[in-house]
């Protein structure tokens, strides 16, 4: 009987799992920590100053891993796209004595601190008197003292909340499994306690498995990897010999032993970058006879976060993939497609030092060097890999085949049927122009429950989500007495306009990295996880940050999958807000937009089985609800056309929507073909909407005045609806009317009274801020004078926080 084969135990790794891991440049005030960042990421991000906090949030950038391996590869294939490897590396505000406790914002740069997963300590052992030094003068090893102090302290407050939530959790008593595992978690929490206490880091525990998973979803400092980057004088760093460099070493030898220690020089590191060319970098390197330390510090940071790479190569494309050291194949095949991995079938593979030796694949796989590999296969660092996966299967089938474009009674026509003559209710009309709350309003339906636990797990993952620079936002935002504290609620958030933090928030909760005032959702809660979800993507949104929300969506994957569908039921488990939004943000995630007409023709399918469903039971609430529910998707279709550049069908479709009777489908039509330049078409649109719609004839007629150039015909026009109604719209259209006239200071006036008055969207202060330039060419302190203003506005659920595009910044 052949022996059993043995089971190898995965070692489970200090810190969060995943490969999207990210490095903060950490360190006192004033040791060139933002000097280094700019040297090491190649941009301009940052605030190197002369004075502590000058950076206030962090700043975020992508490293090039250099790799000759890579370099070789794309010499081999010569291939029209080149992707290397890179690292995200934070610039983390500097620390000072007591951040434990708050002192210098110390809580918020510590929470920065708390959501990187290395720390690259910069130790300054240079004197220089021009520099001040935040604790008065230069001494190496009472700087290293003071940061591991405070990040110790502040791990004590960390562990000392968990605790007394857990405690709140063993109190209840039990003697199931749950009690059991439960009683565990609060005995390793007490021990990782008296740890710290003692004054020891928790990266220098002996922790077994268990308490390893006890420690990570804490998030605590200490757990993290340290290197430390010792900060020498150019002097000292091209004769290697510092007066302060054995006194560092014999310190992190007593209390961090095996922590890497870089000298580096960043005065050198910042002359380097303003060489032009690499080339003449390298030159002057020879010349002085010292080397960049750069590389070696990008290098140790995939050492310290234990990553890895593999390649994909070809004449197309060769890109170097990052994965976390023990990485299978399926995993690894995720890291290019999610897909890849739920449908793994195997893995061809060789490694680099094989082909670098036999010259080309031909020749590998002549001597049989290419490896078959299964799902169990480790794959190591250097491997090339030919992933083999099969097709992805549909889960749900479609619900009919009879879609809503062959119904009859429905806004959602196909442009090349016959009208529909059944008329629709009325309801009640709406004002010409408004601003949306960032919020969808509390859906009538009520959320589905199901009887089926279900792990959502998946959506729960911190890898997935992206963080959110600030850099774009102005100071005067940043630095305002009304940015939320840490603790505030997503309600609050989103009450008061706060749409940034309220994404952060979100995430926070979603991933627990926000500490115990955000403790972590349960993976089976489904309405709370869809419910953050929606809010994360819909503040992404509102903030300009369209991009992320497209990458981040591509977790849900396919909203038909059995997993999103409660059985007992059949009724979807994710909210309708956040279905109709995972449509568009999934077409811009794949670079696909026709897929988002199919989509919403899939959901006006469902919205018009709904409809009869509820007409069945006699329930006009909901059949109303359903109704309006299926105008939007009407619109949104026009929309996804729009940005097909099908301006011509987009103009078709719409045609064929019913108006509801509140002249919003008019309106719309009317502005598409203002868009297309037929003035003419877009007078007709409105000009049978009846009395709900008289409003909006009147606003069509005066925005054709104005394409046809009738420019004192459309005056008269906005002022007579200014005069009637205190709308923002009105207001702009009319300012921008009397810049077409040549009365610049009225339109200046115009602009700032609606500022004054509270409004602040988007096309207000771009055109204020295009109207000073038009002023005077010192236009940047009459934005900067608007930048202060706006930021004193109060808070609203319409947003509150600018960016600098807003302005022209």
């Amino acid at each position: 009987m052949p022996p059993k084969k043995q089971v190898v135990e995965e070692k489970i790794l200090l810190g969060r799992p995943g490969n999207n891991l990210k490095s903060g440049i950490v360190g006192l005030a004033n040791v060139g920590k933002s000097t280094l960042f700019q040297a090491i990421t190649k941009c301009n991000l940052g605030n190197p100053a002369n004075f502590p906090y000058a950076t206030i949030d962090p700043e975020e950038a992508r490293v090039i891993v250099p790799d000759d391996r890579y370099d070789w590869l794309c010499e081999k294939y010569n291939p029209k796209s080149r992707v290397p490897a890179n690292l995200t590396v934070y610039d983390i505000a500097g620390l000072t004595r007591g951040a434990s406790t708050g002192a210098g914002l110390g809580n918020a740069f510590l929470s920065h601190i708390r959501a990187v997963d290395a720390i690259f300590q910069v130790v300054r052992c240079f004197d220089d008197a021009e520099i001040i030094h935040v604790e008065g003068d230069v001494n190496p090893t009472r700087d290293l003292e003071i940061i591991s102090d405070e990040l110790r302290l502040k791990d004590i407050e960390f562990t000392e909340k968990a605790l007394e939530n857990q405690k709140k959790k063993t109190r209840s008593g039990g003697k199931g499994l749950e009690h059991k595992k439960a009683m565990e978690e609060q005995a390793t929490m007490e021990k990782i306690l008296q740890h710290l206490k003692d004054g020891n880091e928790v990266r220098k525990g002996n922790w077994g498995p268990k308490e390893v998973e006890v420690i990570n979803p804490l998030f605590l400092l200490t757990a993290k990897p340290v290197v430390y980057l010792v900060n020498l004088s150019e002097k000292d760093f091209i004769r290697k010999k510092n007066k302060y460099l054995p006194k560092v070493a014999e310190w992190v030898k007593e209390h961090a032993q095996g922590d890497p220690i870089i000298p580096i020089s960043v005065s050198f590191e910042e002359r380097l970058t303003r060489y032009e060319t690499e080339a003449e970098s390298k030159e002057e390197q020879k010349n002085v006879g010292a080397e960049s330390a750069l590389p070696k510090i990008v290098l140790q940071m995939r050492k310290v976060l234990n990553l890895g790479s593999f390649f994909t190569t070809g004449t197309d494309e060769v890109r170097q993939w990052t994965i976390r050291n023990g990485t299978k194949a399926p995993q690894a095949a995720g890291v290019i497609h999610t897909d890849f991995e739920k449908t793994f079938i195997q893995a061809l593979v060789y490694n680099f030092t094989t082909l670098k030796e036999l010259g080309s694949e031909a020749e590998v796989k002549a001597k049989g060097k290419v490896m078959t590999k299964g799902k169990d296969y480790v794959v190591e660092d250097g491997d090339i890999l030919l992933i083999k996966a099969g097709a992805a299967k549909a889960v749900r089938p479609r619900s009919s085949t009879k879609g809503p474009l062959d119904l009859d009674d429905t806004p959602l026509n196909d442009p090349l049927s016959p009208k529909t003559a059944a008329t629709e209710e009325k309801t009640q009309q709406r004002p010409i122009s408004g601003q949306r709350s960032p919020a969808a309003p509390p859906s009538p339906a009520p959320p589905v429950k199901t009887t089926v636990t279900k792990d959502f797990g998946f959506l729960l993952r911190p890898e997935i989500y992206h963080s959110i620079n600030p850099v774009n936002i102005p100071v005067a935002f940043r630095n305002s007495s009304k940015q939320p504290p840490a603790d505030a609620s997503l309600e609050d958030l989103l009450a008061k306009g706060h749409f940034r933090a309220a994404a952060i928030a979100a995430v926070q909760e979603l991933t627990a990295t926000g500490g115990p005032e955000r403790p972590r959702v349960d993976p089976a809660d489904h309405q709370r996880i869809f419910s953050l979800l929606y809010t994360r993507l819909a503040c992404l949104t509102l903030i300009d940050a369209t991009p992320i929300a497209a990458q981040e969506v591509r977790a849900l994957e396919d909203l038909n999958a059995g997993v999103y569908i409660d059985e007992t039921t059949g009724e979807h488990l994710v909210p309708w807000e956040l279905r109709v939004l995972n449509v568009r943000l999934q077409a811009l995630g794949f670079s696909d937009p026709r897929r988002s007409v199919m989509s919403y023709h899939d959901l006006a399918r469902e919205a018009r089985e709904q409809i009869s469903k509820a007409t069945i039971r006699h329930d006009n609430s909901a059949r109303e609800l359903w109704k309006a529910r299926l105008t939007d998707l009407g619109i949104n279709v026009t929309g996804a056309l729009i940005e097909m550049d099908d301006l011509a069908g987009a103009a078709r479709h719409l045609s064929t929507l019913k108006d509801r009777g509140d002249g919003k489908m008019a309106l719309s039509r009317a502005l598409l073909w203002l868009h297309l330049g037929d003035t003419e078409a877009a007078r007709r649109s409105v000009q049978d909407s009846g009395e709900d719609g008289k409003h909006a004839e009147r606003v069509i007629t005066a925005l054709c005045q104005m394409a046809d150039g009738e420019y004192d015909a459309a005056l008269q026009s906005w002022q007579d609806l200014k005069g009637e109604f205190a709308d923002e719209m009105v207001g702009v259209n009319l300012a921008v009317c009397l810049l077409y006239t040549g009365k610049l200071t009225e339109a200046r006036s115009v602009f700032e009274d609606m500022v004054n008055t509270g409004y602040s969207s988007h096309t207000l202060l771009f055109n204020l801020s295009t109207t000073y330039e038009l002023c005077t060419e010192r236009n940047r302190n009459l934005k900067l004078g608007l930048v202060e203003k706006v930021a004193d506005l109060d808070e609203t659920p319409r947003g509150w926080e600018k960016n600098n595009a807003d302005f022209k910044l």
